[in-house]
This record gives structure tokens, sequence and C-alpha cells, in this order.
């Protein structure tokens, strides 16, 4: 005889995973938190009453992880998967959405705040550099943003970046229970969600400590907000925590001011959160070793319109209940990058069919056009040989024009120096003259020119170049016509072409002044 019942005929699902008759109908009302740390997934399940007195929370913790040396094995996925059922078994979780947070090992979550372009260009740099983050494993990363207008200017940022792998295997453990992904978000977002509804939150900035074993991640937090963050690099022990806290805190500080504006931006409180062994023992240590307050933060802490079971306390954290506050806003307001963005958008179907079948009536204008910009390429080619034929005669018709403007400048001196020497006595002047010019170099120029009991000469000009004026004191020194030369003083000037050096000599004219040779040219 037969002992089957008629409800096992009706549904072929072992006992354990059926729903049971008195949750069916609150199921689809449900919202589900699962936590996935290191060795143990914590979960939060968040129903309405029926009779309508307000919702309850369900927690519960299951162990994982056993052979697995990380997330990204395939060994983890069949472990996270036998995890996970049995989480669905215990909860009646089959064909819920699944909301998962990911612990601070698993991804690195990233704050940027300021003006928009600046945020837009770190984001940037950030996607660039997340193939630099070693302690998620080598390989490519997933990297997704959120970004929030906090004004026209003013915009804030979360961005996460997690292994393409941990990502793929933690989707492909949600899906063989049965369960659908609804989203993946970093560990510390969800904490500073519960965080901002703590009884007694500080009106000035406070900070957030995540420790997971030996993995340390803080979050400076304003107003219930994150505004920056900081990641230790390598492993981190608890008799490090205080010394590593103080270390940062002042940089933190001074990165607060920013926002805070007038008011006060020290850091006020620290808050724990994690494993809890390792938050106690975190405690223990900065206990009396730091300037500020120390707490850890508790589920029934939290404030929020649910009640906990009592059962449910201790497997109750501060991370799952903040992961469930999300489920109080729309989709479209969660405050958190969503990691199974970058899923979607990896698992869309390809636009190159669709765009190719659209661009199919436009061939015949493309071919006309490919034809016109071989013409118009043509042409350009013709053109850029001549001018590679006229390129070499550039450097001629540069030196002619130099040449041009010399000639120019020489021939305004000389009458210059010729009007001068009209006006000198006819002993000396024309003399005078004749071997001042010789020996004046093309970057000096004279403002005056005196001849004194036809014997002392002074002169005040002006030369671009600083040695222009040695240069004309030295030929003026070799020069027959002169006894001495007197350098009296230089000093700098300007003109409207740019600086020039000024200076004032004096030189004696020889008793006998000879006949004056053409000198070579000074250049």
């Amino acid at each position: 005889m037969s002992t089957e019942s008629p409800t096992s005929t009706g549904d072929r699902r072992q006992g354990g995973d059926r729903r049971r008759r008195d949750r069916r109908r609150a199921g689809p009302e449900r919202t589900v938190v699962v936590e996935i740390t290191r060795n143990v997934l914590r979960a939060a399940v968040l129903a309405g009453s029926p009779s309508g007195e307000g919702d309850t929370v369900e927690a519960s913790a299951e162990p994982w992880r056993k052979e697995a040396a990380d997330l990204r094995s395939p060994e983890a996925v069949a472990e996270l998967t036998a995890g996970f059922r049995q989480l669905a078994s215990r909860h009646a979780l089959q064909g819920n959405r699944l909301h998962v947070v990911l612990s601070g090992e698993y991804c690195v979550t990233r704050v940027v705040r300021g003006p928009t372009e600046d945020v837009r260009s770190e984001v940037k740099q950030i996607e660039e550099r997340s193939r630099m983050y070693l302690a998620l494993g080598p390989g490519e990363k997933a990297v997704v943003t959120h970004t929030k207008p906090l004004s026209a200017r003013v915009s804030h940022a979360l961005t996460v970046a997690c292994h393409q792998e941990t990502l793929q295997n933690v989707r492909a453990a949600v899906e063989a229970v049965g369960l659908h992904l609804d989203c993946v978000e970093p560990e510390l977002t969800a904490l500073s969600r519960a965080a901002a509804r703590l009884p007694d939150l500080p009106e000035g900035p406070y900070l957030l400590a995540l420790v997971d074993g030996e993995t340390l991640e803080l979050g400076h937090c304003l107003a219930g907000e994150l505004i920056t963050d900081y990641r230790a690099g390598g492993r981190v022990s608890p008799p490090e925590l205080p010394e590593l806290i103080r270390k940062h805190m002042a940089r933190l500080e001074r990165h607060g001011t920013r926002f805070v504006g007038d008011g006060d931006a020290s850091i006020s409180r620290v808050y724990l959160a994690g494993e809890p062994q390792t938050v106690n023992r975190a405690k223990s240590e900065l206990a009396g070793t730091l300037p500020v307050e120390v707490r850890t933060i508790d589920a029934p802490q939290v404030q929020a319109s649910w009640q906990i079971a009592a059962e449910s306390m201790p497997a109750a954290t501060a991370t799952t209940l903040g992961a469930l506050l999300a489920a109080y806003y729309p989709v479209a307001q969660r405050d958190c990058p969503n990691l199974l963005d970058y899923l979607i958008a990896q698992s869309r179907e390809p636009l190159r069919p669709v765009v190719l079948r659209l661009l199919a009536p436009l061939a015949a204008v493309l071919l006309v056009a490919a034809a016109l910009s071989l013409v118009v390429w043509k042409q350009r080619e013709q053109t850029a040989a001549l001018e590679a034929e006229l390129a070499p005669l550039a450097t001629v018709q540069g030196r002619a024009t130099e040449l041009r403007l010399q000639k120019q400048r020489a021939t305004q001196k000389l009458a210059e120096l010729t009007t001068l020497a009209e006006q000198l006595p006819p002993r000396s002047g024309r003399t005078v003259v004749q071997a001042i010019a010789n020996s004046m170099p093309d970057d000096v120029w004279l403002r005056r020119f005196v001849i004194t009991d036809r014997k002392l000469v002074s002169l005040d000009g002006a030369s671009y170049l600083p040695p222009g004026v040695y240069d004309f004191v030295n030929w003026l020194e070799q020069n027959p016509v002169f006894d001495q030369v007197a350098l009296q003083g230089t000093n700098e000037g300007g003109s409207e072409v740019g600086p020039v050096t000024n200076f004032s000599l004096e030189a004696v004219l020889a008793d006998q002044p000879p006949v004056i040779q053409e000198v070579a040219r000074r250049e």
C-alpha cells in the first residue's frame, strides 16, 4: 500500500525545499538579504505581517566555506550553492528576489565627492586602475558607479570594484537554488545606511570601521552619507587597529573640512562593525587608545518600523539590516551601486545585427559618399605634393626677409649718422662719426652724441643684447681715432620691442687722427 500523500504527487520537490503553506501568501511580499562574508552567509528576511501589526525580521547564519580557497574557485560555487540552499530551505525562499551584500574582502568601495567634472575624471581613473586591485585577485574587474547630483555643480559618486569571476560565481550559486538576483552591493554602503538610523548619531563627522578577519575598511561619514573612504592595503590584525586609525584620522578630518564648511570637522565617534569576534577584539584594543568614543553597531540599535524576532537576534547584523532599509525605497532611488548592472550589461545581445539591418537602405548613399571621398582624397594628395615642393623655398624666403630688414636698419642708421656728421665741425666731426659707425654693432644705437672741446666724445645709447655694449667698447678701443675709451655705466631698460641695455661712455680723440680705413663687418 502506498504511503505517498496527494501533495507529493503534484510537487516533486523535496519536503525541505517546499514552501510551508502558512508562508505561501506572504512569500512575494518578502525582502531577502544575504551577506556573503569570508566563511559565513548571514540572511535577513523582511516580511509583512498578515494582521497588519508591522513588519518582522528573521535572521540566520549558515557556514558555507569548507575547502574553497576563495570565492573565485569552482569549489566555491558548489559550497556557496549548498549554503544558499540551506538558507532557502530554512526560510522557504524559493522564487524570491535576493539582495546580496558582499564583504569588503570581495569588493573595493571608493567614494568621490566634489565638482561634477572632477568627480567624472576621478571615477574614470578608478575604472582604469581597477586591474591594480590585486587584493581582489588577478584578472578583469567589474566596476559600477552610482552618481547622485547634490547641486548644479557638485556630485556624489560611489564606485565599487569586484572581480568578474567572483560576481559570476555569486550569480551562478543564487540561480542554482532557484532565487532571482535583484541587487549586489558592497558592505560599506549597507553599513552606512544602517548607521544613519542610529538614535544618537553625531551631528558632525563620524567614522565607520569594518573589520572582517584581517581586512579593514574605513568610511568617513557626515549626516548619514559617505564622504570619503580608506582601505588598508594589506592584512591588519586587531592590535594594529589603534595606530592605523589614529594615523589616518587626521587626514580624513582634513578632507572633511571641504564638506563641513564653518562647522567642526573633527571626528567625534568611531563605530565598529563586522565579524563579532573580530569586532570585540578590536574594541578592546581601541579602548582608551583613541581620543574619540568607540562604539559597536548592534542590530537592535538600527531604528526602523520592523520587529526582530527574539530567536533571530544573535544572527542579525547592522549590515544586513542596512540592506533591508533599501527595500523601503523605489529601485530608482536606491543610494548604492548595483554590481548586477555590470552582469546585465555583459549579457545583453550585441547591437551589430540590428544596426546592419537598419543601415542596409543607406548602402547606396554610402557608396556614393565613398566615391566622392576618393576624389577629394586624390585632390588632397596633389595639394600635399605641391606644398612639399614649395617647402624648401620657405628657408630662402625667410633669409631674404631677414636681409631686407637688416638693410633697412643699416640705411636708417647711416642716415642718422650722416645728419650728425653734417652738424659737427669740419675738422673732426665726419671723421669721428665714420669711426663710430665702423665700430658700432648691428644691435646698438645711439641716443646722444656730444663732442666737447673737439677732444672728448660722450655717447649715450642702448643695445638689445648686453654683449653688444662690450663689443662696441672693444671696437672703439681698437680704432686709431680714439686714444682712450671708458664705459661709464650700464642699466636695464625697455623699448617697444622688448628689454634693452642702456649705456654711457666717453672717449678721448687722438691728437692727429689718421685716415680712417673701412674695417671688416662686425656681426
